[in-house]
């Protein structure tokens, strides 16, 4: 048994290293790459929501000018069609 714990014991301080370069490595990349992206992604996403909503915008405009032409195109017709 106390075989076992020293071997443990051992493993467990011999890893002590890698664990640190790991914890290293998450945190070098966090700040190096991580960080950049996130802004990076953040900012084309308002690019694109912006772009959406002018998007959306267009469609309403559009729409309603359809609308009002297809009411005097109506109206229109209405009017020719009394008046022979």
């Amino acid at each position: 048994m106390q075989d076992i714990l020293n071997d443990l014991g051992q493993l467990v301080l011999g890893s002590v290293p890698t664990m640190i370069l790991f914890l290293f490595l998450v945190a070098a990349y966090h700040f190096i790459l991580y960080r950049p992206l996130k802004r990076t992604r953040a900012a084309r996403f308002d690019r694109t929501q912006g772009a959406l909503e002018r998007a959306h915008a267009a469609v309403a405009a559009a729409d309603s000018w359809v609308d009002r032409n297809r009411r005097s195109a109506v109206g229109g017709l209405d009017k020719s069609r009394n008046h022979p």
